[in-house]
C-alpha cells in the first residue's frame, strides 16, 4: 500500500511517496515488559513506522526527504507511553532508519495491543535530526525530559572558494501522538525547522562595480538550549556567548587570500556565491543561526549597534561620533567599488595598493611585497528579529547612499588582514559617503515552515 506525502518547501510543492512493504520482522516479544525489546516475527502492521513529514537542510544547504533516508544513521526518537507510574521511556533514544524498504528502529519495535494493552495509548513520540553534529553538543534525554543543548560553530578560515557555512547543519525536531495503532503501523512525524536561515544579497548602482571579499554577522548569540518534548527554546540574556558567523569567505587571515565576488552595475540582490567553475551556489548558501530576537527589549536582548541615537562627545574638536560596536551585534563588509563613468577604479579602496599614494613607504611593499587590491571594513546595523524555521534574506546595497559605517581606519588586503595603509579622509564611525547618517538593513522575511495541503496517510 502507498501513502502520499505532500508537502511544501519554499512555496513549491514536493510529493513523496513512502512504500510500506510486508516483510518479515523482529518486534517486542509478548512475555517483554512495556520497555524492554525482544525478537519474534510478525507482519509489518505491528512494527511502528515514523515517516519524516518534512524536508531538511543539511550542511547549509537546502535538501530533500532523500537526505534523511539516506542517512544510515536516521533520525532519533523517543517515546513515552500513558501507562501508570512509568520510570522510563517507552522508546529511549533509539535510531528510526530506512530499513528493508520502510521507516523502521533496528530491532523492530512492536505497537501495543490496541485491546489487550489500551492502557499505553496515548503513546507521545519526539524525534530530532541530525542525530550527530558539532552543532549538538549535547542530548539531555532522562526521563521525562529532552534537551538539545546547541552551540552554533563559528567561522573557522575557508579554503579558497568554499563557503564558511560548511561547519553548520539544519537541526530539525518533531512531536506526533498515537491515540491508538495506526492501522498501517505508521505514523507521520512532522519535523520542524528550529533554526533561523539567513543569507545575503548585494545591489549596486548604475556605473558602479562592486567587488565584496567578505560579509557576515558579528556578535550573534551562539549557544541555548531546544526543548523537544514543548518544542521551545530557552531564554536568552545579553550576556549570553557570542560569536562571529561569516557568510563569504572570512575575516580571518588566509593565504593564499580569498577571491573576492564581482557584482556587476546597476544589478538587485545579486547572488553572492560562485563555487570557482562559474557555477551559482546560491542554493547552499545559508547560515543557520539560533532564533533571537534583539530588537525586544523585554528579553534584554537590545543589543543591535545603533548608529543613529547612540552618540559621544569627542572633546577635542567638540564634534559627536558614532560609537563604534563592541558587543553589539552588527552586519561587516570587506568591499571596494570602482566607477566607470567617469572612470575611477578607486573610488572605495584601491584596484591595487601600488595606487595608494603613500605605498612606497608602507610595510605592505617593502617587508610584504603585497600589489593586490585594498578594502574597506564597514558595518551595518540591522533589523534583528529571527525566529525558528523562517529565512531572513539582507540586501546590501553597495555603496548605497553612504556606503556603511567605518569600522577600521586602515585598508585591508585580500587575506583578510588589516594593512598599515591608513584611510584618512573620514573617521571610524562614520559612513563612506558622508550625505546620510543612518545605515539600517531590513530583511526580506520569508516563511520556512512546510505546510500541509489535506490529510497525510498515516
Amino acid at each position: 500500500m502507498y501513502y502520499l506525502l505532500n508537502y511544501r518547501i519554499m512555496k513549491t510543492r514536493v510529493f513523496f511517496a513512502s512504500i510500506f512493504a510486508a516483510a518479515t520482522i523482529g518486534l517486542l516479544a509478548p512475555s517483554c515488559s512495556m520497555n524492554e525489546i525482544g525478537e519474534t516475527n510478525v507482519t509489518t502492521s505491528d512494527a511502528i513506522s515514523l515517516s519524516p513529514g518534512t524536508a531538511a537542510t543539511r550542511g547549509a544547504a537546502v535538501t530533500f526527504f532523500s537526505t534523511i533516508k539516506a542517512d544510515p544513521a536516521g533520525f532519533m526518537v523517543y517515546a513515552e507511553d500513558n501507562l501508570p507510574d512509568p520510570v522510563d521511556w517507552f522508546i529511549k533514544g533509539k535510531n528510526h532508519k530506512w530499513y528493508q524498504n520502510n521507516w523502521n528502529f533496528e530491532p523492530f519495535i512492536q505497537w501495543p495491543d490496541p485491546v489487550t494493552n489500551a492502557a499505553a495509548y496515548p503513546i507521545n513520540f519526539y524525534a530530532y535530526y541530525p542525530i550527530t553534529h558539532q552543532a549538538i553538543t549535547a542530548v539531555r534525554g532522562e526521563f521525562s525530559n529532552i534537551f538539545l543543548d546547541i552551540s552554533i560553530p563559528e567561522t573557522e578560515k575557508p579554503q579558497q572558494n568554499i563557503l564558511p557555512t560548511h561547519d553548520q547543519v539544519d537541526i530539525i525536531a518533531g512531536k506526533n501522538e498515537a491515540l491508538s495503532k495506526p492501522g498501517s503501523s505508521a505514523l507521520t512525524m512532522p519535523f520542524k525547522h528550529i533554526l533561523s536561515k539567513i543569507h545575503f544579497t548585494v545591489s549596486t548602482k548604475p556605473n558602479h562595480k562592486a567587488f565584496v571579499l567578505a560579509v557576515g554577522f558579528a556578535n550573534v548569540i551562539k549557544n541555548n538550549t531546544y526543548d523537544v518534548k514543548n518544542q521551545s527554546w530557552g531564554t536568552l540574556t545579553i550576556s549570553d556567548p557570542k560569536g562571529n558567523y561569516d557568510y563569504l569567505n572570512s575575516f580571518l587571515t588566509h593565504s593564499p587570500g580569498y577571491k573576492a565576488r564581482a557584482i556587476a552595475p546597476n544589478l538587485s540582490k545579486q547572488k553572492l556565491f560562485d563555487d570557482g567553475a562559474g557555477e551559482d551556489n546560491f542554493k547552499s548558501s545559508y547560515l543557520m543561526l539560533l532564533p533571537q530576537d534583539q530588537s525586544d527589549s523585554k528579553e534584554g536582548l537590545n543589543n543591535v549597534w545603533n548608529t543613529s541615537n547612540t552618540f559621544i562627545d569627542v572633546e577635542d574638536d567638540n564634534k559627536t561620533k558614532v560609537v563604534l560596536p563592541v558587543d553589539e551585534t552588527y552586519v561587516r563588509l570587506l568591499y571596494r567599488v570602482e566607477v566607470t563613468d567617469p572612470d575611477n577604479p578607486n573610488y572605495i579602496g584601491y584596484k591595487t595598493a601600488e595606487d595608494h599614494p603613500k605605498y612606497g613607504i608602507s610595510d605592505l611593499k617593502n617587508i610584504h611585497g603585497y600589489k593586490g587590491p585594498l578594502y574597506v571594513l564597514v558595518g551595518y546595523t540591522y533589523d534583528g528579529k529571527w525566529e525558528a524555521g523562517k529565512g531572513y534574506q539582507y540586501d546590501i546595497p553597495v555603496p548605497g547612499s553612504n556606503g556603511g559605517r567605518l569600522l577600521d581606519k586602515f585598508y585591508w588586503d585580500d587575506h583578510g588582514h588589516p594593512t598599515d595603509l591608513e584611510i584618512d579622509y573620514i573617521e571610524e564611525g562614520d559612513p563612506i559617503i558622508t550625505n546620510e547618517n543612518n545605515i539600517h538593513l531590513v530583511p526580506d522575511v520569508k516563511e520556512w515552515d512546510e505546510t500541509y495541503d489535506g490529510d497525510i496517510g498515516i
